[in-house]
């Protein structure tokens, strides 16, 4: 049995009889929850320097330059209720009482390139096993008529799940064409034109809808198009990249900040469309909606000889934005290695140990041991899958025993 069949085939007698140890009654409950699980998964590619937005340097004391290079000053930085964010984060201070970020993600020892560590942060896997959370987000819950959305690509792992454009969401049609190429009523072509022809009122009143907000004078954005796609049950997930020059191995003074800058402005927009538009009772998609935003890794914290920052695998962050995230939270962190330090003599960012249950960064050996946890990219999924009431019995793309961030939750 498929694990889409067995939610919906399942009992819930049978989830609380014992028979799943892991769930209790009330985890059981919320599964079943009827309230769309809408989700979107963004994705800053190419490694962002985490330092200039989420993971700013807020010390008095500042490092050397060849540890760690502060393009900002002191009163740059945006403090936000609990949080502050970096200058290439300005235009996300609207929604800064949303935002849960988690930092000193621990992604690899070793740089084993952008892709490998893409599929990790996005999947929870590196095995490139399994899709994305927006891809097993979907095969855990009520498959959708578009499938997942996605703007760039998408990691479907070995799933054949369907996937839609965003760009053909503007001449979206419920019509079967006689054209003699989809004679075949087996072909894939076939099929997915029969699924939106079954699904022609719900894309009536999606375009419908698109109309009407042209006609109001809205500039139409992605964010729009993802956003009335969920509103109408279309769609429930999404993959969204945003690609701009984060790759600075040189030149990176100025350069960074300004693309990372008009990264999160991309990011600011796509938030601010899905504002824009109504769910109900007085919510707009944003309040029901969930985010992830992340990229591969984090950049060495100083200037290389070709005044660029390289790859930093050893750290990572991610910004989660949702109704079941508590929101204006900062989880985890990450500690210079100062050049002195470093076998290599280049320093470097790593993550730090955390206790799981207290939110408490750990330095020494003993606390470790007792209760150290090292945030990984299956931390943050684990986490996800909670806020998404994902069941983790059929969720395996992580260990059910994988522990989340509890702590973000509400």
């Amino acid at each position: 049995m498929k694990r889409r069949e067995f939610l919906q085939k399942g009992s819930l007698l049978t989830l609380t009889s014992g028979l799943l140890p892991h769930l209790s009654f009330s985890n059981a409950l919320a599964a079943y929850d009827q309230t769309p699980q809408f989700f979107v998964q963004v994705f800053l590619s190419s490694g962002w320097h985490t330092s200039l937005s989420v993971d700013p340097w807020i010390k008095a004391v500042r490092p050397k330059e060849t540890d760690a290079f502060i393009e900002y000053r002191s009163d740059e930085l945006i403090q936000a209720g609990q949080i502050f964010l970096g200058p290439a984060m300005k235009s996300m201070t609207p929604f800064a009482q949303q935002l849960n970020i988690i930092n000193g993600i621990f992604i690899n020892a070793n740089d084993n390139g952008h892709l490998a560590a893409e599929v990790y942060m996005q999947t929870g896997k590196g095995n490139g096993q399994y899709g994305s959370i927006a891809v097993e987000s979907e095969l855990s819950n009520q498959m959708s008529p578009l499938g997942v959305l996605f703007n760039s690509n998408v990691y479907k792992g070995n799933s054949s799940i369907d996937t839609y454009q965003i760009s053909d969401l503007s001449n979206l049609k419920a019509q079967l064409s006689s054209h003699s190429n989809f004679d075949n009523t087996h072909s894939p072509i076939y099929k997915a034109m029969t699924k939106l022809a079954q699904n022609s009122d719900k894309i009536k009143s999606y375009n419908d809808q698109v109309s009407q907000l042209r006609a109001s004078g809205t500039s139409i954005e992605d964010g729009h198009l993802i956003a009335l796609s969920f509103k109408n049950n279309l769609a429930n997930n999404s993959c969204y990249t945003i690609s701009k020059n984060l790759d600075s191995h040189s030149n990176h003074e100025g350069t960074h900040l300004s693309e990372q800058a008009k990264a999160w402005e991309d990011v600011a927009k796509l938030l601010s469309a899905f504002k824009s538009i109504e769910w109900n009772n007085g919510k707009s998609m944003y309040d029901v909606t969930t985010f992830y935003i992340t990229s591969e890794f984090s950049r060495t914290p100083a200037l290389n000889p070709s005044k660029g920052t390289d790859h930093n695998p050893l750290n990572n962050s991610a910004v989660i934005i949702g109704p079941r995230f508590k929101g204006n939270s900062v989880f985890g962190a990450s500690r210079v290695v100062t050049a002195d330090e470093s076998t290599s003599g280049a320093s470097y960012l790593i993550a730090q140990m955390v206790d799981l249950k207290t939110g408490e960064i750990i330095n020494n050996k003993q606390s470790a041991k007792q209760n150290g946890h090292l945030i990984k990219p299956e931390t943050i999924i684990a986490t996800l899958a909670s806020g998404l009431n994902i069941q983790r019995n059929i969720f395996p793309p992580i260990s059910i025993d994988e522990k989340g961030i509890d702590l973000l939750l509400k």
